[in-house]
C-alpha cells in the first residue's frame, strides 16, 4: 500500500478555524501538487479527508484533476487531535482488492508530519510538511503498520513548479 499524506492549500485568515476556506494560491498550488500526482501514476483508491473546510476543499479538487470518480471519506482521525492508528484502521474497515493501493489523506500540520515519522520510524516525532505538499510512504503490505513504512516520495511546491516550466523529471 502507498498513503500518501497531503496537507491542506493556503488558506485565508478567520474564525471559526474550521471554517477557513482556501485561496486562490491554495488552490493553485494543490492543483499543481494533484498533477504531479497523476504523472506518476498515483491516483488513489482510497480518499479521505480532514472535516475542516481547507482540507476537504483540497481534498475535493483530487479527483477532479484526476478524472476519476473517488468518494471522499470524512474522518476525525485526520483532524488536529487524529492519530495515525485511528487512520490505519479506517483504511483496514474499507478494504480494497487491487495490488498496491494508493491511499490519499488530506489534513493539517503538525498531526501530518508526526503521521508520516510515526508511519517511518514507529515514533511520533515531527516533521515539516509544507502546504500542499504531499508526503508518500510504501507499506510492505496492505495492512500497515506503524514503523514499517519507507519514503516513496515527497511533492512540493517547488517541484510542481519547476515542472510546470518544463523542468524534466
Amino acid at each position: 500500500m502507498i498513503l500518501i499524506l497531503m496537507r491542506h492549500g493556503i488558506a485565508e485568515d478567520g474564525e471559526p478555524d474550521a471554517d477557513r476556506a482556501l485561496t486562490q494560491d491554495g488552490r493553485d498550488r494543490a492543483s499543481s501538487i494533484v498533477r504531479l500526482l497523476s504523472r506518476f501514476q498515483l491516483a488513489p483508491h482510497l480518499l479521505f479527508s480532514s472535516p475542516r473546510k481547507r482540507a476537504l476543499q483540497t481534498a475535493e479538487i483530487i479527483p477532479d484533476l484526476l478524472n476519476q470518480r473517488a468518494e471522499i471519506a470524512i474522518t476525525d482521525a485526520l483532524d488536529f487531535d487524529g492519530s495515525l492508528r485511528a487512520l490505519l484502521s479506517e483504511i483496514r474497515n474499507r478494504r480494497v482488492k487491487v495490488e498496491d493501493p494508493v491511499v490519499i489523506a488530506v489534513g493539517h500540520q503538525p498531526l501530518l508530519g508526526q503521521m508520516a515519522m510515526e508511519a517511518l520510524t514507529g515514533d511520533a516525532s515531527d516533521l515539516k510538511v509544507h502546504k500542499a505538499a504531499c508526503l508518500g510512504i510504501r507499506f510492505p503490505t496492505d495492512d500497515p503498520v506503524p514503523g514499517r513504512g519507507e519514503l516513496y516520495c515527497y511533492f512540493g511546491h517547488g517541484l510542481a513548479k519547476g515542472y510546470a516550466e518544463g523542468t524534466k523529471l
